[in-house]
C-alpha cells in the first residue's frame, strides 16, 4: 500500500514537473516550485472586498465681472472685461441664430435706467447699448464662425473681452457695463451691473466772435458729486457747480485758496447753479438751477455781456464746485473772445 502510494505520488510529481517545463520554466524552478507545500484556505475564510467611490464637488457658478477702468473714462477710450462664474449651460436662445442652443450673456457699455434687468420684465428702452460683444459657449461660437463680436465663455466660467468707450445723447441715464442672457434667455442669476464715469469735461456751443446779449449752450459731463457744501444753503451737501459766464484773472481756482486766488480774481456776469438731482429737486426746480443728470451732464444757456466790472482781463465760461466746496479736478474755463464791432 505504502510502495503503492508513493509510486503514485512520484508519477505526479513528474506529470507537474513536464507541465510546468512546457509552460517555459526551468527545472531548478520546477523543483523549487514542487517543494513548495500546497496550502488550501479553510472553506470557512472569507475574502472582503472595499470599494471607495470618488466624489467630485458640484461647480458653484457665481458670476462676477471685473472692469479695467470705472472712472474717468473718455470718448475713444477701451476698457478690459473680465468674467468668473458664468455657467456655459444655463441660457438656451429663444430667438435666431442661437434658437434652443446655448446662448451665453451680452457683455455691453451704455446707459442703464436703475431698473433694467430683462428678469425685472424692463424694457429694452431701460438699456441702451453703445458697444456690445456676446460671450458664447465653445459650441455655439463655433455654429457662428467665430464672427467679430463674439468671445468664448470658457467650460469653467470665464471670459475677457474689450469694450469701445463713447458717449450717447439720447438719454440721461447712468453710464454702466452690464450682462445678461444672451439670444433672448432671462437669468437673473447672470445680470450683473458695473456703472462706470467719464472724466469731467466742459463744452460750450460758442466760444468765439461772441455778441453780446447772446445766449450759448455750456454743457459738462462726468460731474457726479464729490465734494460737500460748506455754507447754506448746501452746506454738508453735495453742492454741485456753478456754470458761469465773466471775467476771471489769470489764475482764479477757489481750490488754490483765497490767498492765491481771492473771489476778486471772478467778476461773475451770469451764473447758473447745476445741482445733483435731489438738491435740484429741493431747491424748487427753478432758474437758475439746472440739474446734473444721473450720468453727470448737465446742460444750460448762458447769456453773455460786456461788462466794465472788475480789472480782470480774461473774459471766458467759467464752471467750477459750489456753495464753498473745494474739487480742483472740477474747475475748468474756457476763454472767449468777442466779435468784432462794426461801425
Amino acid at each position: 500500500m505504502n510502495v503503492l502510494n508513493e509510486s503514485t505520488r512520484g508519477a505526479r510529481r513528474s506529470w507537474r514537473r513536464r507541465a510546468m517545463v512546457g509552460c517555459g520554466l526551468t527545472a531548478t524552478a520546477v523543483l523549487a516550485i514542487a517543494c513548495v507545500p500546497d496550502v488550501t484556505t479553510p472553506p470557512s475564510a472569507t475574502t472582503t472586498t472595499t470599494t471607495t467611490t470618488s466624489t467630485t464637488a458640484p461647480v458653484s457658478w457665481t458670476p462676477q465681472v471685473t472692469v479695467s477702468t470705472t472712472s474717468n473714462l473718455e470718448a475713444g477710450d477701451t476698457i478690459t472685461v473680465t468674467g468668473s462664474g458664468f455657467d456655459p449651460n444655463a441660457n438656451i436662445g429663444t430667438r435666431p441664430p442661437l434658437s434652443g442652443q446655448k446662448s451665453g450673456v451680452y457683455l455691453t457699455f451704455g446707459r442703464y435706467a436703475d431698473v433694467w434687468q430683462p428678469s425685472a420684465g424692463a424694457p429694452a428702452a431701460a438699456r441702451t447699448t453703445i458697444s456690445q460683444v456676446w460671450a458664447l459657449p465653445q459650441s455655439s461660437y463655433d455654429a457662428l464662425g467665430g464672427i467679430p463680436g463674439t468671445v468664448v465663455l470658457g467650460a469653467d466660467g470665464t471670459f475677457t473681452a474689450t469694450l469701445a468707450i463713447s458717449t450717447d445723447s439720447s438719454n440721461t441715464d447712468a453710464y454702466g457695463v452690464v450682462t445678461y442672457g444672451g439670444g433672448g434667455s432671462v437669468n437673473a442669476s447672470q445680470e450683473t451691473m458695473t456703472r462706470v464715469t467719464f472724466a469731467p469735461k466742459v463744452t460750450a456751443t460758442k466760444t468765439a466772435d461772441l455778441i453780446d446779449g447772446e445766449s450759448v449752450t455750456v454743457s459738462g459731463i462726468g460731474f457726479l458729486p464729490s465734494a460737500n457744501g460748506t455754507r447754506p444753503p448746501l452746506s454738508g451737501q453735495p453742492s454741485g457747480v456753478y456754470v458761469t459766464f465773466g471775467k476771471f484773472a489769470d489764475v482764479w481756482q477757489p481750490s488754490l485758496g483765497s490767498a492765491v486766488a481771492p473771489s476778486s480774481t471772478r467778476t461773475v456776469i451770469n451764473q447758473l447753479w447745476a445741482l445733483p438731482q435731489a438738491q435740484y429737486t429741493a431747491q424748487g426746480a427753478v432758474l437758475p438751477y439746472i440739474p446734473i443728470n444721473a450720468d453727470g451732464s448737465f446742460s444750460g444757456s448762458v447769456p453773455v455781456a460786456v461788462s466794465a466790472a472788475g480789472t480782470n482781463p480774461n473774459y471766458g465760461f467759467a464752471v467750477y464746485p459750489a456753495s464753498g466746496a473745494v474739487n480742483a479736478g472740477q474747475e475748468f474755463f474756457l476763454p472767449t473772445t468777442w466779435a468784432p464791432v462794426t461801425t
